[in-house]
C-alpha cells in the first residue's frame, strides 16, 4: 500500500527570474536584475547598518519586478558587501541598535525619483524594526575583485510581509550603529535601462537625501511566496434565459443587440427565469447564440463602443417602461464598456436540423454583477459596427406567448447609444450568463447590513482562530453534493480597505459538517467540527490594497478567500474554522459586517495563538458569502471515495470511445428540468502512479465530443453497441478540439480519498435532464499523450452505473471491444437547479405517493444524523436536523398541491 499524503496547497514559482534553495515554498528575485552574478562599483554604509546613523532608499522599476506576480508576499531580504573589502564583516558578533526596513509602492519611476524620501513612497509598510544581531563574519568578504560579487549576507526576515501589488517598488533602510567603522559597505549595482534609482543621507531621521544616483540600486536578494490562485474554473454555472429553448431553435433573430447602427436596447427578465441562482452569485460574462445559417461576422470586426449594464429590474416584462430610468435598479453595474472586438465567425451558425447554434460568443465582464434576487435588467449601449453588417443572434419573437410575460426587450429608434427612452418591442436576444455561484448567509442580509460591526478576526494583525457554524436553512440554495469553493466577507468601513496590501504567512481553513448547532456551540473548537473535516486551504494569503470597498450604506463584498480544495456539501449545518498567523500590521483591521441572530450563525474566537483549542463564544456571526459550484457526482457513493480503477481515456493511440450509463436513483441531486451545463472528470490515484497535477502545461486534445441523452436501458442492461444505449433526445453537448489547462487534474496520493474535481468541461449546448437513466458518450482522438491521466471509474454494482469502451479503434467506433472493462466514469455534473420544491424528495417534479413513502421512512428515523438517512436529509423541511411533526405539516401541504411550482 502506498503512503497517504494529501495535497493541501501548492505554491509555485514558475517562470521567475531566479529560484534559489530557500525555505519551503519560497522563491527569490535579484534586484537589480543581474546582480546575482555581477558586482557593483559603488557602495553605501547605511544599507547594511555600518553607519553611526544613516538612511538609504532605492526605487526599482516595474520591469525589475516583472518576474514577481502581483499579490506575492515579500518575506525577507539579503544584502552583501561591496567587493573592495577583502575581509568579512563584522569582525565579531555585533548588534545594530536600529535597523528599520520599509517597503512601499512607488508613485515615481527611477528616472523621476526625488531626494525627498517620502515622495518616493506610497502606502509604506514597516516590514521590520528594532535591533538586528549579526554573527561574526555574517557578510562574507574575500579576494574577489572586478565584476565577481561577494557572497550574500544573512537573510533578514520580515515581521510583517510586504504584499507586492505590481508596478514600481521603493525600499528604505534606516539604521543606527554606534560602533560603525564605515569601512564595509553594501553593494550598489547598475540597473540597465534606468531600472533603479538610489539616494541616501547620514542621518536615520533624515527627510531628504543626496542627489539621486541614476540607474543604480542596492543589490538585494528578495525572498517571496506566491499564494496559489484559485484553482477552480471561473463561471462554472451557466444560466440560460428561456431554458425551455436550451435544446431548441429560437423562432426569430434578436438583431437589436448586435445592430448595424448605434443603438440603445433594454431587456427585462422575469424573476422565475433566474432559476435557483444563489442570491450572492456573481455574473461574470454573457453569451449570445447564432440564429442564422451562416457564421457572423464574415471577417474580423469591432464595435468602437459596446457598454453593458446589469441591474435588478424595477419592473416586470409585463410592466416594462420605455423610459430606461424606470426599469433600472439602484445596483446598476457597468459590467463592461468600450471597444468590442469580434473574431471572424464568432457567432456560429445553426447546427444540423433541428439543432440550435452552439453558445460560442461570450462577452466577458470586467466588473462582475452580484445577483441579489428578483428580475434582471440588461442595458446595451452600442455604436455602429465598422462594416455596417449587424449580426443575427437567436431571439424570441414578439408574437411568442412567452414574450411579455417571461422576457421583453425594447430598442431605441434614435440610432443613439445614449438614448434615455426606447420606442418599441424587439425580438428578445437569447442570453446565457456565466456565473460564480454564491449564497449570502444569513440570506436576509443580501441587501441590508447585519448591523453589528467591529468583527476584525478574519484579517487581524495578530494570530487568530475564528470558528463559524452556519445553519442548514441558510444554505438551502446550495444543492446537496455541490462543491463549496471559498468564502467572502464585507467591510462596514467608510473607506476602501486596506490602504496597503496585507500578507499572512499562514492562513488555514477547515470545513466540515457541524457537530453542534449554531445556538449551542462548545467553547472547544474540536467539539463543533464533524468527522468529515477537511483542510480546504493552507499557506500564505495576500490581501491586495483597497480590495474591500467602503463608503456605501451596504458595502460590496471584498476579496474572496478561495480554497485549495473543495468541500463537498452533504447537507446540514456547516462548520468553518479559520486559523491564521496574523498580518503583522499594527494598523487596525477593517470592521467586517456581522449579525446577532444566533439561530442563523454563531462564532467562537480566540487571539494570539494559531493553534488554540478553545475560544470565547460571541453573540454574533459574520455576514458571509459562501462560494460554490452547483454539481453532483454520479455514482453517489463515489462522492467521498474513489471509484475502484482508472481508465486512460486520453490515450493517444488511435482514439477511443467511452460510454457510461447512470441509474436514475444516482441522479437524485438533479431535480427533473435542471439544466446540465458541464462535466468534470477526476484521476484515480490507486492505479495512476504518475503524480503530480496533470497536465504540466496547456494541452490540446484534437477531438473531444460528448453526447448526453436519456438512456433507453438501465446500466445493468447496457448493450455492447453504443447506439443502443443512446436515447432519442441525444444532444451533442460539446464537440471538436479542446484545450486542457495546465494542472486541470490534481493528484492526491491515497488508496481511498478521491482526487478533486477542479476543472469542468463546459457544454456549448447544455442538456435538460428529464429524468430516467442518463447516458454519456465520449468520443476522443486526443493527441494528449500516453496514460498519464487515468480517469476515475466505478467498478461497483451494474445496477448503479456501468460502461462500455472501445480503445484504439478510433473515435467513431460503434461497439465495445475492451473485454470485461465495463466500469462507468465517475463524473461530476455541473447544473443549474430547476428550483426548490419542498416535499419532492425524489426530485421528479411532483409530490406524490413515492415521496410519501420516503418521508414516512425518514419520519420513523427522526434524527438526521442517522446513517440510514439519505444524503442531505431532504425530508427535514424545517432544517432543524429532525424529521418530525413540523416537517409533516409542510410535507402534507406540498402533497396536496401535487405538482411542483
Amino acid at each position: 500500500m502506498k503512503n497517504v499524503s494529501l495535497r493541501f496547497c501548492v505554491c509555485a514559482g514558475l517562470g521567475f527570474f531566479a529560484v534559489g534553495a530557500t525555505a519551503l515554498g519560497q522563491s527569490v528575485v535579484y534586484v537589480p536584475n543581474g546582480s546575482d552574478t555581477t558586482a557593483g562599483t559603488i557602495g553605501n554604509v547605511a544599507g547594511i547598518g555600518n553607519a553611526v546613523s544613516g538612511t538609504s532608499q532605492a526605487v526599482y522599476s516595474a520591469a525589475q519586478m516583472a518576474s514577481v506576480p502581483p499579490g506575492s508576499l515579500i518575506t525577507g531580504m539579503q544584502l552583501r558587501l561591496r567587493n573592495i573589502v577583502t575581509s568579512s564583516w563584522p569582525a565579531s558578533a555585533l548588534t545594530i541598535t536600529r535597523y528599520d526596513v520599509t517597503f512601499a509602492d512607488s508613485p515615481v519611476t527611477p528616472a523621476t525619483m526625488t531626494t525627498t524620501f517620502a515622495s518616493n513612497m506610497s502606502n509604506p509598510v514597516l516590514v521590520r524594526s528594532g535591533a538586528l544581531s549579526l554573527a561574526a563574519g555574517a557578510y562574507p568578504g574575500g579576494a574577489n575583485t572586478g565584476t565577481v560579487p561577494e557572497g550574500w549576507g544573512p537573510l533578514i526576515s520580515f515581521a510583517t510581509p510586504y504584499v507586492y501589488g505590481g508596478g514600481a517598488m521603493a525600499v528604505e533602510i534606516r539604521s543606527e550603529n554606534p560602533s560603525a567603522s564605515g569601512a564595509s559597505q553594501a553593494d550598489l549595482v547598475a540597473a540597465a535601462g534606468g531600472g533603479a534609482g538610489f539616494t541616501s543621507w547620514n542621518s536615520s531621521s533624515a527627510a531628504t537625501g543626496l542627489p539621486v544616483t541614476a540607474n543604480t540600486g542596492l543589490a538585494m536578494r528578495l525572498t517571496y511566496v506566491t499564494p496559489g490562485a484559485a484553482p477552480f474554473q471561473r463561471g462554472v454555472t451557466r444560466l440560460v434565459i428561456l431554458d425551455d429553448l436550451v435544446n431548441e431553435r429560437a423562432n426569430n433573430g434578436g438583431t437589436s443587440v448586435l445592430y448595424d447602427f448605434a443603438k440603445t436596447t433594454q431587456g427585462i427578465v422575469e424573476q422565475g427565469e433566474m432559476r435557483r441562482l444563489g442570491r450572492g452569485s456573481r455574473l461574470i460574462g454573457m453569451f449570445y447564440r447564432g440564429g442564422s445559417s451562416s457564421a457572423w461576422p464574415a471577417s474580423a470586426d469591432s464595435y468602437s463602443r459596446y457598454d453593458l449594464t446589469l441591474s435588478k429590474a424595477l419592473t416586470t416584462p409585463a410592466t416594462m417602461s420605455n423610459t430606461v430610468a424606470n426599469n433600472i435598479g439602484a445596483d446598476a453595474t457597468l459590467v463592461r464598456s468600450g471597444q468590442l472586438d469580434l473574431g471572424a465567425g464568432v457567432l456560429l451558425p445553426l447546427g444540423p436540423s433541428p439543432r440550435p447554434a452552439p453558445w460560442a460568443m461570450e462577452i466577458p465582464f470586467t466588473t462582475p454583477y452580484m445577483y441579489k434576487g428578483g428580475g434582471l435588467m440588461t442595458l446595451v449601449r452600442s455604436s455602429s459596427i465598422s462594416s455596417f453588417d449587424g449580426g443575427s443572434p437567436a431571439g424570441l419573437a414578439i408574437s411568442d406567448e412567452r414574450y411579455g410575460t417571461r422576457v421583453r426587450m425594447r430598442g431605441s429608434s434614435l440610432l443613439s447609444p445614449d438614448a434615455t427612452t426606447t420606442e418599441g418591442n424587439v425580438s428578445y436576444a437569447m442570453q446565457m450568463f456565466s456565473a460564480d455561484s454564491g449564497t449570502v448567509t444569513p440570506r436576509q442580509f443580501v441587501e441590508t447590513a447585519g448591523a453589528i460591526p467591529a468583527m476584525t478576526n478574519f484579517y487581524a494583525g495578530t494570530a487568530q482562530v475564528v470558528q463559524t457554524v452556519i445553519a442548514a436553512g441558510e444554505l438551502q440554495e446550495i444543492p446537496v453534493g455541490s462543491q463549496i469553493t471559498g468564502l467572502t466577507v464585507r467591510s462596514t468601513d467608510a473607506n476602501a480597505w486596506p490602504a496597503s496590501g496585507l500578507g499572512f504567512t499562514e492562513y488555514q481553513i477547515d470545513v466540515s459538517t457541524a457537530a453542534a448547532r449554531p445556538f449551542s456551540l462548545s467553547a472547544l473548537y474540536a467539539n463543533n467540527e464533524g468527522s468529515d473535516k477537511l483542510r480546504v486551504r493552507s499557506g500564505p494569503l495576500s490581501v491586495m490594497k483597497q480590495s474591500f470597498p467602503g463608503g456605501a450604506a451596504v458595502n460590496a463584498f471584498g476579496a474572496t478567500i478561495w480554497f485549495d480544495r473543495p468541500f463537498v456539501y452533504v447537507g446540514g449545518d456547516l462548520c468553518v474554522t479559520v486559523r491564521h498567523s496574523g498580518s503583522g500590521s499594527a494598523t487596525t483591521p477593517a470592521s467586517m459586517d456581522a449579525h446577532g441572530i444566533a439561530t442563523r450563525s454563531q462564532m467562537i474566537t480566540s487571539s494570539g495563538n494559531i493553534n488554540a483549542g478553545s475560544g470565547t463564544r460571541l453573540p454574533q456571526g459574520p455576514v458571509m458569502r459562501v462560494e460554490y459550484n452547483p454539481s453532483v457526482v454520479a455514482p453517489i457513493e463515489a462522492s467521498a471515495m474513489q471509484g475502484g480503477t482508472g481508465y486512460p481515456i486520453l490515450l493517444s493511440a488511435g482514439g477511443n470511445v467511452h460510454q457510461s450509463v447512470y441509474a436514475e436513483d444516482q441522479l437524485r441531486g438533479l431535480r427533473i428540468g435542471s439544466v446540465i451545463t458541464g462535466v468534470s472528470l477526476r484521476r484515480n490515484s490507486r492505479v495512476d502512479f504518475q503524480g503530480p497535477d496533470w497536465p504540466a502545461s496547456d494541452t490540446v486534445v484534437n477531438r473531444f465530443d460528448i453526447t448526453l441523452s436519456t438512456s433507453p436501458v438501465g446500466p445493468g442492461a447496457m448493450s455492447d453497441t453504443f447506439a443502443s444505449n443512446i436515447g432519442a433526445d441525444a444532444i451533442l453537448v460539446r464537440s471538436g478540439s479542446m484545450t486542457i489547462p495546465a494542472k486541470a487534474f490534481p493528484y492526491i496520493e491515497s488508496e481511498t480519498v478521491p482526487c478533486d474535481n477542479e476543472w469542468f468541461i463546459q457544454f456549448t449546448e447544455p442538456f435538460v435532464y428529464k429524468g430516467g437513466a442518463l447516458s454519456m458518450t465520449i468520443r476522443n482522438n486526443s493527441g494528449a499523450g500516453g496514460t498519464t491521466f487515468m480517469a476515475d471509474a466505478y467498478l461497483g454494482s451494474d445496477s448503479v452505473a456501468a460502461g462500455r469502451w472501445a480503445i484504439g479503434m478510433g473515435p467513431d467506433a460503434t461497439t465495445h471491444t475492451n473485454f470485461s472493462q465495463k466500469g462507468a466514469l465517475v463524473a461530476r455534473f455541473a447544473f443549474v437547479p430547476k428550483g426548490v420544491c419542498f416535499g419532492d424528495l425524489n426530485n421528479d417534479g411532483v409530490v406524490e405517493d413515492t415521496d410519501f413513502v420516503m418521508f414516512a421512512s425518514a419520519y420513523d428515523r427522526l434524527d438526521c444524523s442517522d446513517p440510514v438517512m439519505p444524503m442531505g436529509c431532504p425530508a427535514d423541511l424545517t432544517f432543524d436536523r429532525f424529521v418530525d411533526d413540523t416537517d409533516f405539516v409542510f410535507f402534507v401541504s406540498s402533497y396536496d398541491a401535487l405538482v411542483c411550482p
